[in-house]
């Protein structure tokens, strides 16, 4: 009995060791984010995998129709204002006052899904950057936690203008489409800099479904609006939401 309990001990001792030195890695990993751009990040990489996946299984002329990888990281100064204030206004309007996690945001969108309404999100752009830097796509409440834990790394190493940098450039904008930058060439043909507020509301809308949301703004930007009257998937959604996005902006300092 004794000795069963000692190898037990011995067990959780080496797991709490592993798990101590795993948070160890992400934080000198985080800390890292303050001189330089990773190359990709968990979420590009498992969706990459993805297409390889389908690529295998897929005949010649579809996988010749895949699209291709764009991702192209730029610096704080080539990135407009516009953008920055786009994805505040429609993703985390409290992004510079809480500290990685907006209780209230979460409360809310619990409270409306006890209620049977439309489950909104409740993740800030910290969050988000936490999963899409270093999370699987698994969901669990081990995974809930590490990315608490990421969360607050992030907010302790990295000053608010930094993450939303990180975030501008990493995060989906469409299918095979990562950053800011790459969103900007691809739906308007100009860089990331020069983003007039209505074109970066309009990208701020695509966020919580990029692929789906990004094909209509694509039809719409060639002339052909979906038959959809309304609603997240019908033809007027993006601009309806992009309008509503713009008026944020401009009550924004």
């Amino acid at each position: 009995m004794h000795t069963a309990l000692r190898w037990l001990g011995r067990w959780l001792a080496l797991l709490l060791l592993c798990g101590l030195s795993l948070q160890i890695v992400f934080l000198l990993s985080i800390f890292s984010l303050r001189l330089w751009q990773p190359p990709s990040t968990s979420f590009q990489r498992s969706a990459v995998w993805e297409k390889l996946r389908q690529a295998a299984s897929a005949t010649a002329a579809d996988a010749a129709s895949m699209p291709v990888w764009r991702h192209q990281p730029v610096a704080s100064a080539q990135i407009a204002d516009h953008a920055r204030k786009a994805v505040i206004a429609s993703e985390d309007n409290h992004f510079f006052t809480h500290s990685g996690v907006d209780w209230p945001a979460v409360q809310r969108a619990w409270r409306e899904g006890e209620a049977g309404g439309r489950v909104r999100g409740g993740s800030t752009i910290t969050q988000q950057l936490a999963k899409n830097l270093y999370l699987s796509r698994e969901r669990n409440l081990l995974r809930k936690g590490q990315e608490l834990a990421l969360t607050w790394m992030l907010e302790a190493a990295l000053d608010k203008p930094r993450i939303l940098d990180l975030y501008l450039n990493h995060v989906e904008w469409g299918d095979a489409l990562y950053g800011i930058e790459a969103a900007a060439q691809h739906y308007f043909a100009i860089p990331a800099q020069r983003l007039s507020a209505r074109q970066a509301a309009q990208l701020a809308v695509l966020l919580p479904q990029p692929r789906a949301l990004g094909r209509q703004l694509s039809g719409q930007l060639r002339g052909q609006p979906s038959a959809q009257p309304s609603g997240r998937g019908g033809g007027r959604y993006v601009q309806q939401r992009a309008r509503v996005i713009e008026q944020r902006m401009a009550a924004m300092r």
